[in-house]
């Protein structure tokens, strides 16, 4: 007995033991899903509460007056195959070979004062159309550029294993 609970298994499957503990998640968004899923996986029974009429958060669409309303995420981190992220994702059911991807060639504009600056996802039309608005930026724009050009070079990754706040030492090395 732990805290007033029976803690031994109720069946073992697999030779893993399953304890039946329920986990209740609030809110029915891609995280509180995941979260629902990951706790099936692991052998807890979890409830997913929700407020709206249907879960998805701000994954989800809806048709008014003969509109559709879509509140979808626009552009999803962690979509490349092989990567720890996408093999999250695909667990989790949100991509994988059955799931359309609409690929695009930006991720925001803006227009301040009729003047258009687009971030594109080819980072050099993004510094060649930065440096033509704002070429009195051009020492943060070029530091931006070579930053993005750093990262998206290198090896790092989304931690997925566990929390960055359960992370020790170590853990955070390998990163």
């Amino acid at each position: 007995m732990v805290n007033g609970y029976d803690k031994s298994p109720i069946e073992r499957i697999d030779s893993k033991e399953i304890f039946y503990e329920k986990i209740v998640i609030i809110g029915g968004g891609i995280a509180g899903l995941s979260a629902g899923i990951y706790a099936q996986q692991a052998g807890y029974a979890s409830e997913i509460y929700e407020k709206n009429q249907v879960a998805g958060g701000l994954c989800m669409g809806w048709n008014r007056k003969g509109y559709h309303i879509d509140n979808c995420i626009h552009w999803l981190t962690g979509s490349k195959k092989g990567t720890d992220l996408y093999n999250v994702w695909e667990n989790v059911g949100a991509l994988g070979e059955d799931v359309g991807m609409v690929k695009i060639d930006k991720f925001l504009s803006v227009d301040i004062n009729g003047e258009k600056a687009t971030l594109w996802t080819d980072i050099d039309k993004t510094h060649t159309e930065l440096l033509a608005i704002a070429p009195d930026d051009s020492e943060s724009i070029e530091e931006l550029v070579s930053s993005v050009k750093r990262l998206s070079n290198s090896s790092i990754g989304m931690p997925t294993e566990k929390p960055m706040s359960m992370m020790n030492m170590f853990d955070l090395f390998k990163l």
